[in-house]
């Protein structure tokens, strides 16, 4: 787990305008799927964040970290091609389960919400997010593929 990196984000979204946050759903450029009712959304659209999606936790940390997160296809993703809660994982070196909480699971209402839930897993440094945490879960999700 990046402690670094994961507080400089829960800072940066400590410091975030609501008006620029929304995670009940998210875009890319040219995607609309039918929900420009928000008005997060049609700023989104309209190119006014500078990576081209919804103001998700995940595309304000694509904007901190560029070298970390690249915005490919409307998906944050890294260079070798993880996308979406994947990438957020390797970028921030966190289990894929606690990847999924922070960027899609809770759906926040305020960046301070988010920011708080970072803080908090900061504190529990669960050990699934060590690397032998997220080693063992990559060989678990290789033996459920097989599996199936």
């Amino acid at each position: 787990m990046d402690k670094v990196a994961l507080n400089k984000l829960a800072d940066y979204l400590s410091n975030l305008n609501p008006k620029g946050f929304y995670m009940g759903a998210w875009i890319a450029r040219g995607n609309y799927s039918g929900i420009l009712n928000n008005s997060v959304l049609r700023k989104a659209v309209k190119n006014d964040f500078k990576c081209g999606m919804a103001a998700c936790i995940g595309g304000h940390a694509a904007i901190l970290f560029p070298r970390r997160l690249k915005i490919r296809n409307g998906l944050y993703t890294t260079n070798d091609q993880f996308y979406a809660e994947h990438a957020f994982a390797k970028a921030f070196g966190l289990c894929t389960h606690h990847a999924e909480e922070i960027t899609l699971d809770h759906n926040f209402e305020t960046p301070k919400q988010g920011a708080k839930f970072i803080r908090n897993l900061i504190k529990e440094n669960p050990s699934c997010c060590t690397p032998k945490g997220i080693e063992a879960e990559k060989i678990n999700e290789l033996t459920e593929n097989e599996a199936n």
